[in-house]
């Protein structure tokens, strides 16, 4: 079935960026950066370094810069050197745990989240580490007692929210999620992050007009800092054109696919009147106005809508291939990405009306019509994983059969 996707963003992993102390050094690191000469970092802080080879700062932010450029075994060096230094340096325990997280050897990253814990028992960014690392191992029960110890060491930093929302996520836990995002964008109202987070949290839960609220937020903080990641930008646009804009018409279809998600099916034939009074015989409105009916157990009511979208076809396929909340999984209407290929989405929308169209006529008793619909769907059927082909067989093996047993009844 037609089904929409969500506008994501890739959320930064946590910095480690936490050198413990403002320094003379990080000064003249940001001006670096600001001037886009992020080159030069290492090479001024090694130059440093010869003035005072000892000096745990230096040798941790050389550290540091490596793991960033992926220069891991240099960097497990300076950290070394800076245990040397100061034994109990919990940041350098914490970074080598990075580093053997990011070479797969999780067993010796636990043990070094471990030591930096013992360290820094009070540090919360290091908890937050090793509650990732046990997360990714499939230690939930062990990885949320860790996130809620990250907390409460650091009830006032958003980021352990957020890092406990996304673990909540995982989960499927929507109220814990959104409470634990509502505290982040309350201790980081200047964060875009959480704010499309929580949007595309919202959506999930099928609440638009909240979705919206943060979305355009979002865009709003993106243009206040210029932000420069153009996909971010386009997604952004994106999502504010196709759920927030009441002069188009997914405006009113999402909301009507979010009332059907949620089996309000009358609801949602009622949103999808509204779009079709301002936008008469929008053929996607249509078609899942059609889905509302079909779900109603009324296949004359449908068949109706999904003629109506066929008859459309060409601004039918236009308006799919503009729209890129749209997949071709062939499952229910829910949030979940997939296929975005032009050509494919168009094939399986069309097989998708074919099959609607070719049950409504089975459900009327219409078998040959069925039959003659089932085939044109199976014929369209696109080459994209994830495609219900045995669904498709099964109902035409259905239609089959009721042509078989009224032929027998006939002779």
């Amino acid at each position: 079935m037609l089904r929409r996707t969500l506008i994501s963003c890739t959320f930064l992993l946590i910095s480690g960026i936490s050198f413990g102390q403002s320094s003379s050094y990080e000064q003249v690191i940001d001006s670096l950066s600001n001037i886009g000469q992020q080159a030069k970092i290492i090479p001024y802080l090694e130059q440093e370094l010869k003035a005072k080879p000892n000096e745990e700062l230096l040798l941790r932010m050389l550290g540091f810069y490596h793991i960033e450029d992926k220069n891991l075994d240099v960097a497990e060096q300076y950290y070394t050197q800076a245990l040397a230094v100061n034994p109990t340096c919990s940041k350098c325990y914490m970074n080598i745990g990075r580093i053997y997280a990011m070479r797969n050897d999780f067993n010796k990253a636990l043990e070094n989240f471990n030591l930096g814990v013992l360290a820094a028992p009070k540090d919360g960014l290091i908890v937050l580490w090793r509650a990732r690392l046990k997360e990714y191992q499939g230690d939930k029960t062990a990885a949320l007692a860790d996130y809620n110890l990250a907390v409460s060491l650091e009830p006032d930093n958003g980021a352990v929210y957020q890092q406990r929302a996304l673990f909540h996520s995982s989960q499927g836990n929507f109220p814990l999620e959104l409470a634990d995002l509502n505290k982040t964008i309350a201790l980081v109202p200047n964060d875009l992050k959480p704010y499309l987070h929580r949007a595309t949290l919202h959506f999930k839960m099928e609440n638009l007009d909240s979705a919206c609220l943060d979305y355009e937020m979002a865009k709003k903080l993106s243009a206040q800092q210029k932000t420069k990641d153009t996909l971010l930008t386009d997604q952004l646009e994106t999502a504010v054109q196709d759920i927030c804009n009441p002069e188009k018409p997914s405006y009113y279809y999402q909301r009507g696919i979010a009332f059907y998600n949620q089996k309000q099916y009358q609801k949602a034939i009622a949103m999808y009147d509204l779009g079709l009074k301002k936008f008469p015989g929008n053929p996607l409105t249509l078609n899942f106005k059609g889905n509302a009916y079909l779900a109603l157990q009324k296949p004359d009511q449908a068949l109706l809508c999904y003629q109506l979208a066929l008859q459309s076809k060409d601004s039918f396929l236009k308006a799919i291939n503009a729209n890129p909340r749209f997949s071709t999984d062939g499952k229910n209407q829910t949030t979940k990405p997939g296929n975005s290929d032009a050509g494919q989405v168009s094939k399986a929308f069309l097989a998708e009306l074919h099959y609607h169209i070719a049950e409504c006529q089975l459900a009327l008793a219409a078998f040959p019509k069925a039959l003659s619909e089932i085939n044109q769907a199976i014929e369209l059927i696109p080459d994209t994983a994830g495609f219900p082909k045995e669904m498709y067989s099964n109902l035409r093996e259905q239609i089959m059969k009721k042509i078989r047993l009224q032929k027998n009844y006939v002779n």
